[in-house]
């Protein structure tokens, strides 16, 4: 059977307040008297397809109007299984008296754009001058592809082969001008890190030590003179000299034996302290010329960090990410290559197969066409707008109850062929047959005075100077 509407409810639309349709299989007539609320439950209808919602539609004294349809999915083929998850469909849409109308698909809130295109195939509407689906050109070509069993695969493989290679194509990155410029800025970048020479991750942390050092050589000197003389010193009052004669008294001892091997231990470790502190003080001198080298080098490093990570670790890793996607792109502007040549081809295919369709759409419309061709002769209609042989024309008077269609009469009176227009009177006196007025006619022998009447169709001219004939 198909989808079916199944349940209607209305409320606030129009003269209805709240009203619920249960629709049982087979026809529904709805009948009543005018001005009952027949047309709002067809205009109810209308917002359920994606209608126009006029906010004058709304009932008096409520705020919005409210249209809920419930719809069987059942599958138009019996022996064809039913989905339980999709048994129902319910499509709600709201009309507001002031603001923009919603639309509800299953409850969850859609355009109505969304709401249209769900309803599309779920509900048609006819009136007397209004087949929806018909004045569509996609429900024309596929009544054409039914009537004359075109068979559209081949052409629905071709445009789905030539749509998934346009696809792979944009998935690339772009054209081939965009990933050319992707190249020059990952090569600038590669290029500018690079350039800075970064021996590891740590190097800017011992710049920044020997930075601090030459900033304050002096004073680190002295500081390392003091710790010196007072690890060896010359006087006896030294770490070592007083560790050596605390070694020497506890020596020969076995129960103390331990404690002077670690007394020994602490002397050697305090011997390459004072090594160390010696080093200091006899070799660092002061350099400006490094001090600077070391700031210029330490900002360089910042600003790549700035740009490309927050450690010269980050910076590293960064160039060598954009390594790879040089790489990539230099796959990928072969794989491009080879696409443009793949679409090239399956357009032409796309291009074949339309043809294809289009010349037996053209062929089996002739077929199609024959029957009302044949019913059109039958009623004696020629063209549309002619008249079926055997009837007169007639003035068509105003007719606003003809389903919303009203007419006038044309420029000719009944009976006239077309184009021709009954000439008016002048002079509010109508003329006679042969001449003269009506009652009373000129028996002169010149026949001076009669006025003689133009044939149908025939233009007036103003005389020509001087009298005589036209």
């Amino acid at each position: 059977m198909g989808p079916t509407l199944v349940e209607l409810r209305v409320r606030n639309l129009g003269v209805i307040d709240d009203v619920t349709i249960a629709l049982r299989p087979g026809m529904t007539a709805l009948t009543g008297e005018t001005g009952a609320g027949k047309t709002l439950v067809v205009e109810a209808l209308s917002l359920l397809l994606g209608g126009r919602a006029d906010p004058s539609m709304v009932r008096a004294g409520a705020e919005e109007a409210m249209v809920e349809g419930r719809f069987s999915m059942a599958p138009a083929d019996p022996g064809e299984a039913s989905d339980p998850d999709r048994a129902d469909l319910l499509l709600a849409r709201s009309v507001a008296r002031a603001g923009r109308s919603k639309a509800w698909i299953d409850g969850r809130m859609a355009t109505v754009g969304t709401l249209a295109e769900s309803a599309g195939g779920l509900i048609e509407l006819h009136g007397q001058h209004q087949h929806q689906s018909l004045v569509h050109v996609e429900a024309q070509r596929r009544a054409l592809d039914t009537f004359g069993h075109i068979d559209l695969s081949g052409l629905e493989r071709a445009r789905d082969r030539l749509e998934a290679l346009h696809d792979e194509l944009t998935a690339l990155g772009g054209d081939a001008s965009e990933r050319a410029r992707e190249v020059d800025l990952l090569r600038y970048q590669i290029d500018e890190i690079d350039a800075a020479r970064i021996e590891d991750a740590d190097e800017d942390r011992r710049l920044e030590i020997e930075e601090d050092r030459l900033a304050a050589s002096s004073a680190h000197r002295q500081a390392a003179a003091a710790a010196l003389a007072a690890v060896s010193g010359s006087d006896d009052a030294s770490a070592l000299d007083r560790l050596a004669e605390a070694s020497q008294a506890l020596s020969g001892r076995a129960p103390l034996e331990d404690v002077e091997s670690r007394l020994r231990s602490v002397m050697a470790e305090l011997a390459d302290v004072a090594t160390e502190l010696r080093t200091v003080v006899e070799t660092w001198d002061d350099d400006p010329q490094r001090l600077d080298e070391v700031r210029t080098r330490r900002q360089l490093f910042h600003q790549l960090v700035r740009k490309y990570g927050d450690t010269l670790g980050e910076v590293l890793e960064f160039a060598e990410g954009a390594r790879e996607r040089m790489a990539s792109i230099a796959g990928e502007e072969q794989r491009a290559a080879v696409l443009d040549d793949q679409i090239r081809a399956a357009r032409e295919d796309v291009d074949e197969a339309e043809a294809e369709v289009a010349s037996l759409r053209r062929r089996w419309a002739g077929h199609a066409l024959g029957p009302i061709l044949h019913h059109r002769r039958r009623s004696g209609v020629r063209r549309p707008g002619d008249v079926p042989a055997g009837r007169q024309p007639r003035r068509t008077a105003p007719a606003a109850d003809q389903g919303g269609v009203g007419g006038r009469a044309g420029p000719h009176h009944a009976g006239s062929p077309p184009g021709h227009h009954r000439r008016p009177r002048r002079d509010g006196v109508r003329r006679g047959r042969r001449g003269g007025r009506r009652g009373g006619r000129h028996r002169g022998g010149s026949g001076a005075g009669r006025a003689r009447r133009p044939c149908p169709g025939a233009r007036r001219h103003p005389p020509r100077p001087g009298g005589g004939p036209g």
